[in-house]
C-alpha cells in the first residue's frame, strides 16, 4: 500500500513539474522556432496580465535559463514569464540577432570587423531574423493567453541583452521597457517611433562584454548614450540623480545607479554599474549579489505602452 501511494505521490509531482511551463513550437520566415512559458498561480487571474520575457545569452537555451532563473519573481509579481530561444547553432546552443556592429560610431568601443558578418553569430546568414521572431512569439502567445498587449517587457543576458536593445529600436509599439543586462547595443541605426524605456546593467568586472567595450563589443556607455538620444535625454555626463547600493550578499560589491528621467513619451533611462568583484554571469548566482529580478520588475511596473499602440500585428510565420 505504501509503495503504491509512493508511486502516486510521484506521478502528482511529475504531473505538476509538466504542468509548470508550456513549450510552443512554432514556423517564423520559414524556420522552425519555439519558446517557453509559465504562467502565475490562478489567484493572479488568467487574463490582461503583462508579460516579461527574457532571452538567455548566446549558447543557451530557454530551458536552461528558465531552470536557472527560476518563477517565483513570475508567481510573486502575477506576470507570465516568457522564455524565447534563439537559432541553435552548429556546435551546440542558440545565438540571436541583435545586429552586426557594422556602420557604428567610433565611440561605440567596438573594435571588431568593420565589414559583414562584423559580430553577427551566423543565424542571419541562414536569413533568421530574431525581430520577426519575437513578433510571432507574442502574436502566438496572444492567442493562448490573452494577456494584457500594452505591458510587454523584455528583458536578456548577454547575447539576449544586445538582442533587446534591438527590439526597442525596431520593435517598440510592441515592447514597453527593456532590460539587457551585460549585453550592449549592435545596430548603428536606433529611430523608433517611440522612446522605449531602459533598465541596463553593465558589471566593471565583465571580461566577456567588458563594460567599455572591446572583445567585439560596444561599450554600456555607448549603449545609454544610444537610448538618451533617442528620448532626448540629457548626455551621459548629467544623469538626473545618482546613488549606490551595497550588496548584502555579496561583501564588498555595489550597485551604482545613475537615472535619466522625464523623457520623451515619458521614458526613462537607469544604469546599474557593478563593482568588479561581478563577472559576466553574476546574475545566474543563487542568491545574486543583487535581486536583478524585483528590480527589473519594479522598473518595467510603471510602464504601459499608449492606448491603441500595442496591437496584435501580423507577422510572416
Amino acid at each position: 500500500m505504501l509503495l503504491r501511494v509512493s508511486l502516486a505521490l510521484l506521478l502528482v509531482s511529475r504531473v505538476a513539474a509538466a504542468a509548470d511551463f508550456v513549450e510552443v513550437r512554432l514556423m517564423v520566415d520559414g524556420h522552425e522556432r519555439l519558446y517557453q512559458y509559465h504562467l502565475p498561480p490562478a489567484t493572479c487571474g488568467v487574463s490582461n496580465l503583462p508579460v516579461v520575457m527574457f532571452l538567455h545569452g548566446g549558447g543557451g537555451s530557454a530551458n536552461g535559463t528558465r531552470t536557472t532563473i527560476g518563477e517565483q519573481a513570475s508567481d510573486r509579481n502575477c506576470y507570465i514569464h516568457v522564455f524565447p530561444e534563439g537559432t541553435r547553432l552548429p556546435g551546440g546552443g542558440a545565438a540571436w540577432t541583435p545586429g552586426d556592429c557594422v556602420g557604428l560610431s567610433s565611440q561605440s568601443g567596438y573594435s571588431g570587423p568593420s565589414t559583414p558578418p562584423g559580430c553577427a553569430a551566423g543565424p542571419e546568414q541562414a536569413g533568421v531574423n530574431d525581430v520577426h521572431y519575437i513578433a510571432a512569439v507574442l502574436d502566438d502567445l496572444k492567442a493562448k493567453t490573452a494577456f494584457n498587449a500594452r505591458r510587454v517587457y523584455a528583458g536578456g543576458w548577454s547575447h539576449g541583452g544586445g538582442m533587446t536593445h534591438r527590439l526597442a529600436c525596431e520593435l517598440s509599439d510592441r515592447i514597453t521597457a527593456i532590460a539587457p543586462m551585460e549585453g550592449t547595443i549592435k545596430v548603428a541605426q536606433c529611430t523608433p517611433a517611440r522612446a522605449v524605456p531602459v533598465i541596463e546593467w553593465g558589471s566593471l568586472g565583465d571580461t566577456t562584454s567588458p563594460f567599455g567595450g572591446g572583445n567585439g563589443d560596444t561599450s554600456v556607455p555607448y549603449s545609454v548614450f544610444v537610448h538618451l538620444a533617442v528620448s532626448n535625454l540629457p548626455p551621459y555626463q548629467s544623469p538626473t540623480s545618482t546613488f549606490v547600493v551595497q550588496s548584502v550578499v555579496v561583501p564588498g560589491a555595489t550597485d551604482s545607479v545613475k537615472q535619466w528621467l522625464g523623457g520623451k513619451d515619458g521614458s526613462a533611462v537607469i544604469l546599474h554599474t557593478l563593482s568588479s568583484q561581478l563577472p559576466h554571469n553574476w546574475l545566474n548566482e543563487n542568491p545574486p549579489a543583487f535581486d536583478w529580478q524585483e528590480t527589473n520588475w519594479a522598473f518595467f511596473s510603471q510602464y504601459a505602452l499608449p492606448a491603441g499602440v500595442g496591437r496584435q500585428r501580423a507577422v510572416r510565420h
